[in-house]
């Protein structure tokens, strides 16, 4: 961001201190901007580029993997299909598709009079809550 924000101060002719001064901010911020002393915001970043006549322009674009990535991708899909499956998903206790919706965690509550799993743990305590009420072996 610091190079980005120097290049169009340069581009446009500007000191700091006038950049600064039309974005209504210090001249050491914008020097602590410029170099990567500190990260602006979005919002800052907008101001600060406005006031050194450019315009903030945000693309997203598909991610490519590279040749490594994409062999370490590959690697572990054969690692995962090549592993047994842990559970049935035909079972009526599996705990892949009670899992895999709120409505099914809600169903599993419900039916075996269990309180609501919480919503926004992370996946790790969600698992050793599972593993706490019997839906999960020890070694998952």
């Amino acid at each position: 961001m610091g190079a980005l924000l120097r290049s169009a101060r340069i581009n446009a002719g500007l000191t700091q201190r006038m950049v600064a001064a039309r974005a209504g901010v210090s001249q050491p911020v914008v020097a602590a901007y410029e170099s990567g002393r500190r990260q602006p915001t979005v919002s800052m970043l907008r101001r600060l580029l406005a006031a050194a006549l450019h315009d903030l322009v945000i693309t997203a674009a598909p991610h490519r993997a590279g040749a490594t990535e994409q062999a370490l991708m590959m690697s572990r899909r054969e690692k995962l299909t090549a592993q047994p499956r842990r559970y049935d998903p035909s079972g009526p206790d599996d705990y892949a598709s009670h899992l895999s919706a709120l409505q099914d965690v809600d169903r599993l509550r419900k039916r075996r009079g269990f309180p609501p799993f919480p919503r926004d743990d992370d996946p790790g305590e969600l698992r050793a809550r599972a593993r706490n009420l019997g839906l999960l072996d020890a070694q998952a």
